[in-house]
């Protein structure tokens, strides 16, 4: 699904029939499933029986969607096969607006409730380093706050040696593998922010880069 979204959105600017990229997304879709042998076994009904009539590709999105049942082994009751729904969403390639006007993109991450004006804004570079634990009462983070333990990684392991901290993160970390310390920076149009309120640190008017 990943690489039909992928491949139809980049047809996106060439292709103004939403029928004529869903045809050529499950094009894609099916070449690809082609080359896996599991749908066959687990699949009810096996690769054909998968259906993409849900898809959604109107907009600014490849919104591709499939549905299908996974076989049960053994009967139960009257249940014949689990319903499973996957969905993949890729951004068209359709460069800048018809009116003219270059589309405005900011920054945003999966939890956080502001959206950046730039890329290189401090609270979206992370900047992770090591630190010793016995010495982290003590030390502030760029903004002069204190760090307070992880309430992910830190309640549950026994901190000792090295702890992890971020330039403008709260906390300390026992575990760099922690998703506390893990960010997806996610570029979207400004008109798709929702309820997100600009940066302070980055500025609502400042030049998106």
């Amino acid at each position: 699904m990943n690489y039909a979204s992928r491949k139809t959105a980049c047809e996106a600017a060439a292709v103004s029939s939403q029928t004529g990229l869903l045809v050529s997304a499950e094009a894609y879709f099916r070449k690809e499933l082609g080359t896996y042998s599991l749908p066959e076994k687990y699949i009810r009904g096996g690769k054909h029986a998968i259906t993409m009539a849900k898809s959604d590709l109107s907009g600014s999105y490849i919104n591709l969607q499939v549905n299908y049942y996974i076989k049960i082994p053994i009967s139960f009751f009257e249940v014949k096969g689990v319903s499973i729904c996957q969905k993949s969403k890729s951004h068209k390639w359709i460069g800048d607006r018809t009116d003219g006007k270059q589309s405005d993109y900011v920054y945003v991450t999966k939890h956080g409730t502001v959206y950046h004006r730039s890329r290189k804004c401090h609270y979206l570079d992370l900047s992770i380093k090591s630190a010793d634990y016995a010495q982290i009462s003590g030390m502030r983070n760029k903004n002069e706050h204190k760090y307070s333990a992880c309430s992910r990684c830190v309640v549950k392991n026994y901190v000792s040696g090295k702890v992890y901290v971020t330039d403008y993160g709260t906390c300390y970390h026992s575990d760099l593998a922690c998703s506390g310390l893990k960010r997806t920076i996610y570029l979207i149009l400004l008109e798709e922010t929702g309820g997100k309120r600009a940066c302070g640190k980055c500025g609502a008017n400042a030049e998106v880069r």
